[in-house]
């Protein structure tokens, strides 16, 4: 083997990732790490990735309602709750129904967005925020 080599073989072997390992303890996961990212990592494990990003979804969508239809701040909050539930069950049913080009890994943007505008023009209707 000559030195070229040997270089690009130890060169392949430093940008190898290992796999994280599993522990056999079922409570380590409860306790935070000392770096902290182990609470960060136990709030979002509890929410799959689709239920975030149709929560996160459903308060923009809110707060763009809010913006276009809103008459008062006071309003705001019960829009807010309300596009993020509208949000959520909207990418719930997204999970359910065949992908669509407009998606984002599982959560499907057509479905959530739906939700979550007819929800807050229903409330609108009937003065509800």
């Amino acid at each position: 083997m000559t030195m070229a080599n040997q270089e690009v073989d130890h060169c392949a072997q430093n940008t190898r990732t290992r796999a994280p390992r599993v522990s056999s303890d079922p409570h380590k996961w409860l306790t935070p790490r000392a770096d902290g990212n182990g609470m960060q990592q136990l709030v979002l494990g509890l929410f799959p990735p689709w239920a975030v990003l149709s929560a996160l979804l459903g308060v923009m969508h809110a707060a763009l309602f809010h913006l276009l239809f809103g008459q008062h701040v006071r309003r705001l909050p019960a829009q807010i709750a309300l596009g993020l539930v509208a949000s959520t069950a909207g990418g719930l049913l997204g999970t359910m129904i065949p992908p669509t080009v407009v998606a984002v890994g599982e959560t499907n943007l057509i479905a959530t967005t739906v939700c979550a505008w007819l929800a807050l023009a229903i409330a609108r209707l009937f003065r509800f925020c």
